[in-house]
């Protein structure tokens, strides 16, 4: 940063000078200061290629485990690096370099005690393929680009689901309800 700050002193101080000078000067500035940036760009990449390196195998060494193997097996300890991105110094700590287990994924939709609940086909002992005649009730299912909800969305329960899309694809070959959109319900008609 020092040489940066002394190379734009030497280009303002050179601006008192006549135009041609200026512009030889500023162009030599320029220059230097792209060399600089460059040797600070190459001395950054040697820190982190030894920060990288060095502390993951002293650190194996010093907890007693042998260091990572590079021969194509993972090692199953540890937390594996993406390519190409920054590692904290924190990162290459004992607590952060242990795997931990993988957060589960939410259950979709209700549960079998809730779907009794929420679902009315199931409540009611209707089958959803029965209603496929009924662009209404499969509007209720459907997005607003023509997709049929996710379960999550629509509270079924699996049978219920799994039902609803086969009349909402049944609804949509016999073209009932569209195929890429919702279907618009005139709401004069039902008032």
């Amino acid at each position: 940063m020092l040489r940066l700050a002394r190379c734009l002193q030497s280009v303002a101080s050179s601006s008192r000078m006549a135009t041609r000078s200026v512009v030889t000067d500023a162009a030599a500035a320029l220059n230097n200061i792209s060399a600089m940036v460059e040797e600070t760009l190459e001395s950054t990449d040697d820190v982190l290629r030894t920060a990288t390196k060095q502390p993951v195998t002293e650190a194996a060494s010093q907890r007693g485990r042998k260091p990572t193997k590079t021969n194509g097996k993972k090692n199953e300890d540890y937390k594996s690096f993406r390519v190409n991105t920054f590692i904290r110094p924190i990162d290459l700590s004992k607590q952060f370099m242990q795997k931990r287990p993988r957060p589960r994924l939410p259950r979709e939709g209700p549960g079998r005690k809730d779907a009794l609940l929420t679902d009315p086909f199931l409540r009611f002992g209707i089958d959803p393929r029965h209603e496929c005649e009924n662009g209404t009730l499969l509007r209720d299912y459907v997005s607003d680009m023509g997709k049929i909800l996710p379960r999550a969305q629509t509270g079924l329960s699996q049978r219920s689901q799994r039902l609803m899309g086969k009349a909402i694809k049944r609804a949509k070959m016999m073209g009932i309800i569209p195929m890429f959109s919702k279907r618009r319900v005139n709401e004069s008609y039902y008032s």
